[in-house]
């Protein structure tokens, strides 16, 4: 994934949280592209839609309650905007690698105490062997259908 549109060296005129930070350059670089990957590119405009459309309903089925969501993704634009969504929701999330052995997996759920993960259905399949019943996972594959 590459990042193709430097923001970084910006500096907001007051204090933002980074996800206002980001809605902040979407406005200003809406038709510029955030984001690109052997599959897809996105621009601003587009990854601000997609995260606000995933935020809103990740903010129906967990609330606000700065809780922490895990992040269940190989590194593609869908971890990135998987990523940006949650922290729209008003949450925070624990990236975990895919190619984490199992074992490591179960030991970041447990430890980390989630109680929701956001992946896709191909990954979802290797979620079920290591997570509890009391994770819900949530996959943002039918987020792109709407």
């Amino acid at each position: 994934m590459r990042i193709t549109h430097d923001v970084a060296s910006e500096k907001p005129e007051q204090d933002f949280n980074v996800y206002d930070y980001f809605c902040n350059a979407a406005i200003k670089y809406s038709n510029k592209e955030a984001l690109s990957d052997e599959n897809q590119s996105l621009s601003y405009h587009d990854l601000h839609l997609r995260c606000e459309a995933i935020g809103k309903n990740l903010r129906n089925i967990m609330g606000i309650n700065k809780k922490i969501v895990g992040v269940f993704f190989e590194r593609t634009i869908d971890h990135f905007v998987a990523s940006l969504a949650i922290l729209s929701s008003g949450n925070a999330f624990l990236p975990i690698d895919p190619d984490y052995p199992l074992e490591r997996i179960k030991y970041i759920f447990e430890d980390s105490k989630i109680n929701f993960i956001v992946t896709t259905a191909k990954l979802s399949h290797k979620l079920r062997e290591c997570v509890g019943e009391n994770i819900s996972i949530i996959c943002i594959d039918d987020e792109k259908k709407n």
